[in-house]
């Protein structure tokens, strides 16, 4: 049986973002990431204050 179709196996650039993660992930880890390096430099402050 020949295919139904020959654009059904190619890949277009809108078929793209199904690879990718979604946005709203990027933006979750980048605030994570951030929360977690002003949190890691606030407790080395407060460290060094204490520590006086």
């Amino acid at each position: 049986r020949p295919p139904l179709s020959d654009s059904a196996s190619t890949i277009t650039p809108l078929d793209l973002h199904v690879l990718s993660l979604p946005p709203a992930f990027n933006l979750s880890h980048d605030q994570t990431l951030q929360f977690k390096i002003i949190s890691s430099l606030w407790l080395q402050i407060l460290a060094h204050q204490f520590s006086d």
